[in-house]
Protein backbone atom coordinates (compact mmCIF):
# COMPACT_ATOMS: atom_id res chain seq x y z
CA UNK A 1 0.00 0.00 0.00
CA UNK A 2 1.35 3.65 -0.75
CA UNK A 3 2.95 5.42 2.09
CA UNK A 4 0.59 8.85 2.81
CA UNK A 5 3.68 11.03 1.04
CA UNK A 6 3.63 8.49 -2.06
CA UNK A 7 -0.17 9.54 -2.54
CA UNK A 8 0.49 13.12 -2.01
CA UNK A 9 3.32 12.62 -4.65
CA UNK A 10 0.66 11.33 -6.95
CA UNK A 11 -1.89 13.81 -6.66
CA UNK A 12 0.16 16.55 -7.09
CA UNK A 13 1.04 14.96 -10.49
CA UNK A 14 -2.60 13.92 -11.71
CA UNK A 15 -3.39 17.79 -10.86
CA UNK A 16 -0.30 19.03 -12.86
CA UNK A 17 -1.29 16.99 -16.00
CA UNK A 18 -5.17 18.50 -15.64
CA UNK A 19 -4.06 21.94 -14.81
CA UNK A 20 -6.41 21.96 -11.65
CA UNK A 21 -5.06 22.59 -7.78
CA UNK A 22 -4.13 19.78 -5.84
CA UNK A 23 -6.95 20.37 -3.15
CA UNK A 24 -9.62 19.75 -5.99
CA UNK A 25 -7.42 16.91 -7.10
CA UNK A 26 -7.02 15.47 -3.29
CA UNK A 27 -10.97 15.96 -2.99
CA UNK A 28 -11.53 13.98 -6.39
CA UNK A 29 -9.28 11.10 -4.76
CA UNK A 30 -10.97 11.16 -1.59
CA UNK A 31 -14.16 10.48 -3.31
CA UNK A 32 -12.61 7.84 -5.28
CA UNK A 33 -11.07 5.93 -2.96
CA UNK A 34 -7.84 7.11 -4.07
CA UNK A 35 -9.03 4.82 -7.17
CA UNK A 36 -7.59 6.32 -10.01
CA UNK A 37 -9.53 4.58 -12.75
CA UNK A 38 -12.36 5.86 -10.51
CA UNK A 39 -10.55 9.60 -10.16
CA UNK A 40 -10.68 10.00 -13.71
CA UNK A 41 -14.27 9.32 -14.46
CA UNK A 42 -15.08 11.49 -11.98
CA UNK A 43 -12.74 14.23 -13.39
CA UNK A 44 -13.81 13.10 -17.03
CA UNK A 45 -17.78 14.36 -15.44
Amino acid sequence: MPTQEAKAHHVGEWASLRNTSPEIAEAIFEVAGYDEKMAEKIWEE
